[in-house]
């Protein structure tokens, strides 16, 4: 009887002490979580204020671009200089020149062939 005893009280004290290791690495588990979390937050509020910047940068950059492509702020860069064209005049283009100078995707191409032809 007294054995018996005997083990169910190792029993029963293995268990508590189990029970006291699971709940301290659950509770150190849980910190280190809400850590982990607060650091990738910081670095979310650094990310978003730098995308928030280059967001600026860029409407900036369109508005620029907008701006210079107004009819009137071209025809005045080339007043004066520009002339309407004549029925008999004809322009030669190089085709040499249109491949090499092309920077827009054509339709046909997937990605890849897009990036190896132009990189």
């Amino acid at each position: 009887m007294k054995r018996k005893n005997n083990v169910a009280i190792f029993n029963v004290s293995l268990m508590v002490f189990s029970l006291l290791i699971i709940a301290s690495v659950g509770s150190f588990s849980i910190l280190w979580l809400q850590q982990n979390i607060s650091e990738v937050a910081q670095k979310t509020v650094v990310l978003e204020k730098k995308h928030e910047v280059l967001l600026r940068r860029l409407d900036h950059l369109n508005q620029r671009i907008a701006k210079f492509h107004q009819p009137i702020e071209m025809q005045s860069r080339v007043s004066g200089r520009l002339i309407p064209a004549q029925k008999n005049q004809i322009v030669w283009v190089e085709e040499s020149t249109l491949e090499t100078s092309n920077a827009y995707a054509d339709t046909q191409l997937s990605v890849n062939n897009y990036l190896e032809n132009n990189l």
